[in-house]
């Protein structure tokens, strides 16, 4: 199961997994991890095993619409940059994001995408 290991704007760990996002809910007694959706109402939840390689168990269905290739690409940038900027504070905030957009990979990315980020 192919999934994107990220981090949210509060720095926790978030998985990217059939286009839907998840967060770090608990440690299980099993010593699993259980993740849970980022929507508020909706109780979907995936289980993966404690170094977070692989994806044990998907509980629930989503309540929501998923989340599109575009914002989930959107994230992964705001979230690098914010990371590199609190890193290399010396460096410029255009030199990060052009570094940043060299490094993705199949972005489509627009002028006003990247006003946002």
């Amino acid at each position: 199961m192919d999934f994107i290991k990220t981090v949210t704007n509060k720095g926790v760990v978030c998985i990217l997994f059939k286009e839907q996002k998840y967060r770090f809910l608990r440690e299980m007694a099993s010593g699993n991890v259980s993740l849970r959706c980022t929507k508020k109402k909706c109780s979907a939840r995936i289980e993966m095993d404690k170094p977070m390689t692989a994806i044990v168990r998907v509980n629930g269905e989503h309540l929501h619409d998923i989340v599109n290739d575009h914002d989930a690409q959107c994230h992964i940038l705001r979230n690098n940059r914010k990371r590199k900027a609190t890193e290399n504070i010396t460096d410029r905030p255009s030199k990060i994001m052009r570094h940043e957009l060299c490094a993705a990979e199949n972005t489509a990315m627009v002028s006003d995408d990247i006003e946002n980020i």
